[in-house]
């Protein structure tokens, strides 16, 4: 009689790293954008299953849906993406463990800001402004 099971031997946590695009500036640990903030995320597993990469995002607070789209560059190496789209302050956390439960180091990014928003203003006067926001 033959035995068919595979089994799979896992002791090393999985690692990620994530990348965004440039900022325009940064600012006392702040990131901040004029547009959309796109996201990569390399993970190094050789079990990878995208299904089990936990993603939380918040925006101002509160959080938001978003979805990573997955390929696989190799049998280690995953690489996902996402983007923020929207005026206001966000944070990202992602969390991952292997189908043998090896947990990658938790991620939390730093804030990141996006506006959007055009600062305009109006000299009425010597001593009267107007400021549009």
């Amino acid at each position: 009689m033959r035995d068919t099971k595979r089994i799979i031997v896992d002791n090393i946590a999985p690692n990620a790293e994530v990348q965004y695009n440039t900022p325009v500036q940064v600012a006392n640990g702040v990131s901040y954008y004029d547009g959309d903030i796109t996201a990569t995320v390399t993970v190094h597993e050789a079990n990878f299953y995208s299904e089990d990469v936990q993603l939380s995002v918040t925006r101002d607070g509160a959080p938001v849906q978003i979805a990573a789209n997955w390929s696989d560059n190799s049998t280690d190496v995953h690489v996902g993406t996402f983007t923020l789209s929207g005026d206001g302050d966000y944070m990202v956390g992602i969390t991952y463990s292997d189908k043998s439960t090896n947990a990658m180091q938790e991620y939390t990014s730093e804030q990141m800001t996006i506006d959007t928003e055009t600062v305009s203003y109006t000299h009425l006067r010597a001593h009267e402004t107007t400021l549009h926001l």
